[in-house]
C-alpha cells in the first residue's frame, strides 16, 4: 500500500485501492472552503472601504482647517503697513484699525533721563569701601501720588559692577537702570520722556559720586525729552517714541527726526491679498476633497463584449455608499448656497461650481467686493458681528457660527467631531462611527474564518480516516479473494 504526503502535511496510506488520495481530499476541502474565501474577499473589500474613509476624513480635516481660517476675523482685517522711509518712522495697526494715510514730520525724539555720576574709580572691579543704603527715588508713584523709593544695601566689598547689578535687579519695579562707564555709575530712567531720577543725598551717594549737591565732581542730571511731531498737520507730543495712544488704532514708531519741510508718508491699508489667498486655499481644498469623494464613488465603465482593449472596469472603493453620496451632495449644496443675513451672494464673491462639481474662484470679483465693502465680505463668510445687537437677538447667535464658512464648518463637524446631545449622550462623528463599524465587521469576519478553519481541519481529518478505512477494507477484501482463489485451485 503506497504512502503519500500532501502539501498540507497529511501522511497516510491512501489511494492504492480506492483511488482517493491526498490530492483528491484537498479538492474536496477546497470545494467546502467557499465560505472562507468569501469572508476573506469581504475583509479585503471592507479594508479598502476603511482606507477610503480614512483618506476622505483626512481631506475633510484639511478643509475644516481652511474654513476655520475664513471664520477668523484676522483673515479679513489684517493690514498692510508701508512707510516712505522706514529709517525715520514706521506704522502698524491691528484688526480693528481703520485704514488710512498719514503724513508725518518729527522735530524731536523722546529721550531718557540720565544721572551721570562723578568718576570715582579706575577699575570697575575694585571694592568701593562704601557701607550703607543707597536711596533711589523713582518717577513711578504710589496710589497717593508719592514717588516710590527703593533702597539698595551697599557693603564695603561691593565694586561698581556689583552696585550696578544690585540696582538692575530692581529696575523692573523702580524704572531705573545702571551701567558703569569710565569709572562712574550712570543711572537711566528705563522709560523715555520728561521723567525724573533722584538719589537720596547721604554719605553713600556721595561716596559713589551720585550726589548732585557735591561741591566737587557732582553728578550731572540730564532730563529726558518728549517726542514732538505732527501727523497730517496736527502737532502732537509723546513721552515715548512708540506712539500708540494718539492716533486711534495706529502705532507710530519714531526713529529719527525729519529734515525741515520733509515728510514721511505712512499708509495702513486692508490686506486684500491675504483674504484672497485664504479663500483660494479653501477652494483648492474643496476641489481636492470633492474629487477624492467622486473617485471613491465612481462606478467605472463596464467593458462591453466588442471591446478588444486590455482595460478593465475599475470602480471606486465606496461605490453605492449612501453616507458618502450624502456628504458629496451636501458639500455641493453648501458650496453654492447663499448664506442668510448676508448682503452678498455667492456669485458676487466670485465663487461658482460647475456641472462636474468643480469650484472656481474669480479673484477679480472677490477683490472688487473687498474694495467696495470689506465688512460685507467678512459677514458673508463669518456671519454678522456677534457684538451687533441684531446678531445677538437669538440665544444661539453667540455660540453657533454662521455665514458661508460657518455653515459649512457645522456640516463638517457633524462628520468629523463627536458631539453631546441635550440629554448628555455622546454622538459620534458620522465618519468615525462608520469606520468603527468597519472594524467591527472585520473582527466578525475574522472570527468566521477561524470557525471555517476549525471546521475544515475537522473535515480533512474525517476524510482521511474514512478513506484510510476504505483502503484497508478493500485491501482486506482483495487478500480474501486471493485466498479463496488459491484454495479453489488447490481443490481442483
Amino acid at each position: 500500500m503506497a504512502t503519500i504526503t500532501s502539501s498540507s502535511g497529511i501522511s497516510s496510506t491512501l489511494g492504492t485501492y480506492s483511488g482517493i488520495g491526498s490530492d483528491q481530499i484537498d479538492k474536496l476541502i477546497e470545494a467546502e472552503s467557499v465560505g472562507k474565501l468569501r469572508a476573506q474577499s469581504r475583509i479585503s473589500s471592507v479594508e479598502s472601504q476603511k482606507t477610503a474613509y480614512s483618506d476622505v476624513r483626512s481631506r475633510l480635516s484639511n478643509l475644516l482647517s481652511k474654513l476655520k481660517d475664513l471664520t477668523n476675523s484676522e483673515t479679513f482685517a489684517s493690514k498692510k503697513e508701508t512707510s516712505s522711509n522706514e529709517a525715520i518712522a514706521t506704522i502698524s495697526g491691528g484688526t480693528s484699525s481703520i485704514a488710512g494715510t498719514y503724513d508725518l514730520q518729527v522735530s524731536q525724539l523722546a529721550t531718557n533721563t540720565r544721572l551721570v555720576g562723578a568718576k570715582i574709580a579706575d577699575n570697575a572691579k575694585i571694592a568701593m569701601n562704601a557701607t550703607g543704603t543707597l536711596n533711589l527715588i523713582s518717577s513711578k508713584v504710589d496710589s497717593e501720588g508719592n514717588n516710590l523709593t527703593f533702597d539698595i544695601s551697599i557693603s564695603d566689598t561691593d565694586t561698581l559692577s556689583d552696585i550696578a547689578n544690585k540696582i538692575n535687579k530692581k529696575s523692573t519695579d523702580s524704572g531705573i537702570s545702571a551701567v558703569v562707564m569710565d569709572g562712574r555709575l550712570v543711572l537711566s530712567n528705563t522709560e523715555t520722556g520728561e521723567k525724573s531720577i533722584a538719589v537720596g543725598d547721604n554719605a553713600v551717594s556721595q561716596a559713589l559720586g551720585l550726589s548732585t549737591s557735591a561741591t566737587n565732581n557732582a553728578a550731572q542730571l540730564t532730563l529726558g525729552k518728549n517726542a514732538f511731531f505732527s501727523v497730517n498737520g496736527v502737532k502732537m507730543s509723546s513721552q515715548s517714541n512708540n506712539v500708540s495712544d494718539l492716533v486711534d488704532g495706529v502705532t507710530l514708531t519714531l526713529k529719527q527726526t525729519t529734515a525741515e519741510n520733509t515728510t514721511v508718508h505712512l499708509e495702513l491699508t486692508d490686506d486684500v491679498d491675504k483674504t484672497v489667498s485664504a479663500v483660494q486655499s479653501f477652494v483648492d481644498q474643496y476641489n481636492s476633497t470633492y474629487s477624492l469623494i467622486d473617485d471613491s464613488l465612481d462606478v467605472g465603465t463596464p467593458k462591453v463584449s466588442t471591446d478588444t482593449s486590455s482595460s478593465t472596469n475599475k470602480q471606486g472603493a465606496l461605490v453605492g455608499d449612501s453616507l458618502m453620496m450624502r456628504l458629496q451632495t451636501q458639500l455641493r449644496s453648501y458650496g453654492s448656497a447663499n448664506p442668510a443675513d448676508s448682503t452678498l451672494k455667492v456669485n458676487q464673491i466670485g465663487i461658482s461650481i460647475d456641472r462636474n462639481g468643480v469650484m472656481t474662484l474669480d479673484q477679480s470679483k472677490l477683490k472688487k467686493a473687498l474694495t467696495d465693502n470689506p465688512n460685507a465680505v467678512k459677514e458673508f463668510f463669518n456671519g454678522p458681528d456677534q457684538n451687533d445687537s441684531t446678531a445677538s437677538s437669538t440665544s444661539n447667535s453667540t455660540t453657533t457660527p454662521s455665514g458661508y464658512a460657518g455653515n459649512m464648518l457645522q456640516l463638517l463637524n457633524g462628520y468629523l467631531e463627536d458631539s453631546v446631545s441635550s440629554s448628555g449622550q455622546t454622538i459620534k462623528g458620522l465618519l468615525k462611527s462608520r469606520t468603527e463599524s468597519f472594524d467591527s465587521l472585520i473582527k466578525d469576519l475574522n472570527k468566521q474564518i477561524e470557525r471555517f478553519d476549525d471546521y475544515l481541519t475537522t473535515k480533512r481529518t474525517y476524510y482521511v480516516n474514512m478513506f484510510t478505512k476504505l483502503d484497508a477494507a478493500m485491501m482486506q477484501a482483495e487478500e480474501q479473494m486471493k485466498y479463496f482463489t488459491a484454495q479453489s485451485g488447490n481443490n481442483n
